[in-house]
């Protein structure tokens, strides 16, 4: 009910044109944003390395999203973020799907190092999650 209530316009969009330099500008961003926090374990939060790919990450990130702003024909519409439902559909996802990875990471963790599994074994016991998750209409 809520979804029929709250679903925004699907109006068809024309035939667009993958450019590759916002590509780019988005996958550098955000590849690099997530190696810097990936390694900050290791290399330290305090660390010239962490915090130099990290502001790189960002400040390229956010050149991405100001270049998709100004663009006639963006790789990603920014703009529907400013839509209510659109956000909280967003958000819904993200806490859904982090607290799946939690899930999934953890109970693997769990049966290899106390139940002594092996990591192949470890992710045939959790392989019923995901085939739940795949069976699930709503996914």
């Amino acid at each position: 009910m809520l979804v029929a209530r709250a679903r925004p316009d699907n109006a068809k969009q024309p035939s667009s044109v993958i450019k590759p330099i916002p590509v780019a500008l988005m996958i550098i961003g955000l590849g690099v944003t997530v190696y810097a926090i990936q390694q900050a374990g290791t290399w330290g939060w305090g660390s010239t390395k962490t915090l130099g790919l990290l502001t790189a990450g960002i400040v390229v990130t956010v050149f991405f999203v100001w270049s998709q702003l100004r663009a006639s024909d963006p790789l990603v519409q920014v703009q529907l973020l400013a839509r209510r439902a659109f956000l909280g559909n967003v958000t819904v996802l993200f806490a859904t799907q982090f607290s799946l990875l939690a899930i999934v990471l953890y109970s693997t963790l769990y049966v290899q190092d106390l139940l002594d599994y092996s990591p192949m074994m470890a992710g045939v016991a959790d392989l019923h999650r995901v085939l739940q998750l795949r069976q699930s209409p709503a996914w």
